[in-house]
């Protein structure tokens, strides 16, 4: 289906880059591909008459994004951009604190927010659990405690400072042991 271009501000035709063809300002069905399955929708770009590329610019190329997120979100079972915002906004969490505590960095929410990114499998998950009972945040906030299992005591690890210390000390040791074990001096 080839339609003209209502209110076509360029030029009529143009050289193909691709075959060196020409190209024509027009409205045609194109189509985004993802894990073999296809997305069909109309945009405005320049057609090649004789190899079919394209050249989607601005509001087209936006378009032909926007179909592929909805595809991928589609064939993937995850939610799309708007979803992520709206229950990041239902649960009154900027971006930045999503990330941190629900997972995946400062950045990440940004990143799903603006489809760049997909959401996880269990991103989603959890999110959609989240969407269904929001007083769940505060678990997540203040960190679930640890179960102790039958009989068996928490396991405490040592401070930064401690294993800087008691690496500072077995130096110490082994050159003094070194210095040491050397003849003995008259």
């Amino acid at each position: 289906m080839r339609k003209k271009a209502k209110n076509a501000t360029h030029a009529t035709t143009k050289r193909c880059p691709e075959c060196g063809g020409t190209m024509r300002y027009e409205t045609r069905a194109d189509q985004v591909e993802y894990k073999g399955h296809v997305r069909a929708f109309d945009t405005t770009a320049w057609w090649c008459d004789d190899c079919g590329e394209s050249i989607q610019e601005g509001p087209a190329l936006r378009a032909a994004e926007r179909a592929f997120i909805e595809l991928r979100a589609q064939v993937d079972d995850v939610l799309l951009p708007e979803e992520v915002a709206e229950v990041r906004e239902k649960l009154g969490i900027s971006q930045r604190e999503a990330g941190r505590v629900l997972g995946g960095g400062p950045r990440a929410f940004q990143k799903y927010e603006s489809g760049k990114v997909p959401v996880s499998g269990p991103m989603k998950n959890l999110l959609v659990l989240l969407d269904k009972d929001p007083r769940r945040l505060r678990e997540l906030r203040t960190g679930l405690p640890r179960p102790v299992g039958a009989g068996r005591e928490p396991v405490l690890r040592p401070r930064r400072d401690d294993l800087r210390f008691a690496l500072a000390s077995m130096f110490v040791c082994r050159r003094y042991a070194r210095v040491s074990s050397g003849k003995p001096r008259s």
